[in-house]
């Protein structure tokens, strides 16, 4: 199984850019994450934060090293001064641009 071309990644960073997730406002991304991995096959836990989303917690069991990958789901409002839909993600000279861009919604 091959989940690493350019493409796919190009459209899993629009769609995760696209899903506003604002301080305690996480609960969409929280729900879009846990489909994601469990649709990879990952084991999923949910613990849940009353005030913004779920913790999301995947695991495969296989063997080998493990890894682990920890990561926040929330970004700042926008603020001032886009030209576009901050959740409307853009592609120009092969740059996405669009609000979490550069958070660490779209390094997991």
């Amino acid at each position: 199984m091959n989940l690493i071309k350019k493409d796919r990644i190009i459209d899993l960073v629009k769609e995760m850019v696209s899903i506003p997730s604002t301080t305690n406002k996480e609960g969409a991304m929280s729900d879009w994450t846990n489909d994601k991995l469990m649709a990879l096959g990952f084991e999923v836990r949910r613990p849940p934060v009353e005030e913004s989303g779920d913790t999301i917690v995947g695991w495969l069991d296989a063997p080998g090293p493990s890894m682990m990958l920890n990561f926040h789901m929330d970004t700042f409002d926008a603020i001032r001064g886009w030209d576009t839909d901050p959740f409307k993600p853009v592609v120009k000279e092969g740059k996405i641009y669009g609000r979490a861009r550069m958070s660490t919604v779209t390094l997991f």
